[in-house]
């Protein structure tokens, strides 16, 4: 029930899988979670880019910015992993190389593009 169906995570099963997920989430939630309502974002996000995937995903500061966004929750584990710090934050800002990222947090991008989501 909480597995995806496919090794890709940007699979046309996953993908079908994630937006039924996502519509039993507004329909239960929907007070708090509205559809065609814009949020204002987080201090900081990553822009994902657009859905076609030719834009790198970047750390953005909202600036109070207002849109929809999708937010991920995982365990990260006890290994060393990249994170955002007062060293890492100007390159995050012009992009995020992927192959630095964590697998949960690549597919995480991917299916946030699929899905319509510009931020993550």
């Amino acid at each position: 029930m909480y597995r995806l169906p496919s090794l890709e995570a940007d699979g046309e099963d996953c993908l079908k899988l994630a937006r039924k997920w996502l519509q039993g989430c507004l329909t239960w939630h929907n007070a708090t979670c509205s559809p065609d309502q814009d949020v204002e974002l987080p201090t900081r996000i990553v822009d994902v880019g657009p859905p076609d995937g030719f834009g790198m995903p970047k750390v953005i500061e909202s600036g109070g910015k207002h849109a929809r966004f999708l937010a991920l929750g995982y365990c990260w584990g006890t290994v060393p992993f990249y994170n955002l710090s007062v060293a890492t934050m100007t390159e995050a800002m012009t992009s995020l190389h992927f192959d630095r990222l964590p697998a949960t947090v690549r597919d995480a991008i991917l299916l946030t593009r699929q899905l319509g989501f510009r931020y993550l």
